[in-house]
């Protein structure tokens, strides 16, 4: 149905010890969402993704992509981490980065991939050069992944990312140490993808992402309003202190500090 949400995150309270992260929070997107998570450093951004992706347990709360508990459906979201968590220089190329994208889909075969990476299926290889062709990493196949270029390697994220053809895309600040042209270039290719599946983006820029988002997720260890058309002056004098740039975009007001 399409009012099924595609992301539902319910009463999420998480901890460390003695510092608590997560208060109550709670959003949620439909199919089609282009949404915006921003917030302060240390306002617990980063923790409410790993827990959309099941890789942290919260205390309390619960997490559904399409109506089905995260464990159950890992394989319908794919991330994007802001830094590549792999040594850079090992001698692998491309194409092999990209389809290490594929191993998640079908998980009654998945761990023989880990153990065989010859046994990539046709298709595999298939959507490999769907999504290279579409994020302009083709003709970058055959080079090894130390020879790129920061927007050149995030670019090569993104479609390891989708090749494993995600109903959720996830990001987190996807252009940090990209310069302003690629910038503007992986956010119109973000519009792009928007059209097949729903993305969920960090972004310390509002002012930026604002041009391309419908939703503004305000997290500062609570969620201070997940209807971004009523979060008012007050709300992100509670965000960011005193220090705000309002924007205006689709009748949604965030701020930025």
């Amino acid at each position: 149905m399409p009012d099924t949400p595609i992301l539902e995150v319910s009463h999420i309270h998480f901890r460390y010890p003695y510092i608590q992260i997560l208060e109550d929070v709670s959003l949620r997107m439909v199919p089609g969402d282009f949404a915006a998570l921003i917030g302060p450093n240390g306002g617990g951004k980063t923790t409410l993704m790993k827990i959309i992706l099941g890789l942290l347990t919260p205390q309390s709360g619960r997490v559904k992509i399409h109506g089905t508990p995260i464990h159950k459906a890992r394989h319908l979201v794919s991330y994007v981490p802001q830094y590549a968590a792999f040594n850079q220089h090992f001698p692998i190329t491309v194409l092999d980065t990209v389809l290490q994208g594929c191993l998640g889909k079908q998980a009654n075969y998945g761990w023989k991939k880990w153990l065989y990476p010859g046994v990539y299926s046709k298709q595999d290889y298939t959507i490999a050069r769907q999504v290279m062709r579409e994020t302009f990493t083709w003709n970058l196949r055959h080079q090894p992944i130390s020879q790129l270029s920061g927007g050149q390697l995030q670019r090569v994220m993104v479609a390891r990312a989708l090749a494993g053809q995600p109903r959720l895309l996830l990001l987190d600040e996807p252009t940090a140490n990209i310069d302003q042209r690629s910038e503007k270039d992986i956010f119109d290719l973000f519009r792009e993808l928007n059209q097949r599946m729903s993305i969920l983006v960090i972004s310390h820029d509002i002012g930026f992402v604002s041009a391309y988002v419908n939703k503004v997720f305000c997290l500062n260890k609570t969620l201070l309003d997940h209807q971004p058309e009523e979060v008012d002056s007050h709300a992100l004098h509670q965000l960011y202190g005193d220090k705000i740039l309002s924007v205006h975009h689709h009748s949604a007001h965030c701020g930025h500090h």
